[in-house]
């Protein structure tokens, strides 16, 4: 005669549960795995584009930076055209041209004016070196303009 001993109450449920857990786990294995294998899949399948990408971006930077530089090559050239046309123009007057600048005071006021260009006709009419009266104040060189109102139309030009 055998003896069949019944497992308590407890104890299969117990056993129902870690199973259940087992299971679980074993469901949870399997979606991780089945997961690793469609990342692998998807990375396996787009890992060419990285590389590929990278040149393109290179690529299109390059060009940008081309026509970028060949945009201000341009312009730059056009000034020093417009630059060589205006100083023809000045050097060929038959005039005194002369360029002023403003300097200002502490309250920003105009308190002088100072000589930025001077073609080569004050020397002809003036006996002035234009070389030697660039950047001076117009005061020291034309003390005549403080005098006679000129001065003050200056300011009012601006």
């Amino acid at each position: 005669a055998k003896i069949i001993k019944e497992t308590s109450f407890p104890t299969r449920k117990i056993s129902s549960i870690l199973f259940q857990i087992r299971n679980i786990n074993d469901l949870m294995r399997a979606e991780e795995r089945r997961l690793m294998q469609a990342r692998k899949n998807d990375y396996s399948s787009t890992k060419f584009l990285a590389p590929l990408t990278t040149l393109l971006l290179g690529f299109f930077a390059l060009f940008v930076f081309l026509v970028s530089f060949l945009l201000i090559y341009r312009n730059k050239l056009r000034v020093r055209e417009s630059q060589a046309f205006l100083q023809n123009v000045l050097d060929t007057t038959d005039n005194i041209v002369n360029y002023y600048e403003p300097l200002f005071d502490s309250q920003k006021n105009i308190s002088v004016f100072k000589i930025e260009y001077a073609n080569e006709f004050n020397a002809l009419y003036m006996g002035l070196d234009p070389k030697k009266i660039i950047g001076k104040p117009i005061y020291r060189i034309f003390p005549h303009l403080m005098l006679n109102g000129v001065f003050e139309q200056l300011i009012q030009c601006l």
